[in-house]
């Protein structure tokens, strides 16, 4: 009799353990244009959802949502099963006009408890003049005029101009005295679709040079140059000590 009681305080302890690990998170871009179909995504870690309520989007319409879909996944190891499973609610936005603007929290029930997510601020740019839906419309009109976007970048790089694609190099300070330490940042503009960035450092006589550590995924941002919203990104950056005077 102990026994079963042992056991049903623990099955009750997990069973309240579990209902309160339940969470509700947003996915969506910090950035987009005016004119362009985004994604935002309301992601349970759980399938029992009862409801859900999400307030209006502020500077966006809404094309379409929301759209559900659902995952599991199972895991043996050393004998030991887990299990895991998500239900995902995506809407898809377009944003009206300039400006920063929240995308609202939403909320669930499940077992007839309410959970909320958190919000998001999201920065609406300028159009560019060539949002022609979401980023996998564009993808696709780049295949039918010239392969793949990789292909592309490997193979074709002579059709993509030095307004498309380039790099800047800037110093943290112009005027150093010897051994004194000095930043150096590559930074990407880019208006077409890249998957990945390779290259050398050059050869710079008179310094020492350390490289800051990169290995965390490089990620684009927009920012408007010229009239245009290029994806930007820091590619490498690197910490000089001038072993002598000069220029």
């Amino acid at each position: 009799m102990k026994r079963l009681y042992s056991i049903l305080i623990l099955l009750f302890f997990f069973i309240g353990l579990a209902a309160a690990q339940v969470t509700l998170k947003l996915q969506a871009p910090s950035q987009t244009e005016v004119g362009r179909k985004i994604r935002v995504s309301y992601v349970a870690n759980t399938q029992d959802v009862e409801d859900i309520q999400v307030g209006e989007f502020p500077g966006f319409n809404v094309v379409y949502g929301p759209s559900t879909s659902s995952s599991s996944s199972f895991s043996m190891i050393n004998g030991k099963t887990t299990q895991s499973s998500s239900l995902t609610f995506t809407y898809v936005i377009v944003a009206k006009e300039e400006g920063k603007f929240t995308i609202p929290s939403a909320t669930i029930k499940v077992g007839g408890k309410a959970y909320k997510s958190g919000s998001a601020v999201i920065e609406v740019l300028p159009s560019s003049g060539n949002t022609q839906g979401n980023s996998q419309q564009s993808q696709s009109g780049r295949q039918q005029n010239g392969g793949s976007s990789s292909q592309r970048n490997r193979g074709g790089s002579s059709d993509i101009s030095s307004n498309e694609l380039y790099m800047t190099v800037t110093a943290s300070k112009k005027r150093i005295y010897e051994q004194e330490a000095v930043l150096l940042t590559y930074k990407l503009y880019t208006l077409v679709n890249i998957q990945q960035i390779a290259g050398e450092m050059p050869q710079l006589d008179g310094f020492h040079v350390q490289e800051v550590d990169s290995k965390a995924q490089m990620s684009l941002k927009y920012e408007r140059v010229n009239g245009r919203n290029y994806g930007t990104a820091i590619w490498r950056q690197y910490v000089l000590f001038p072993q002598k005077t000069g220029s």
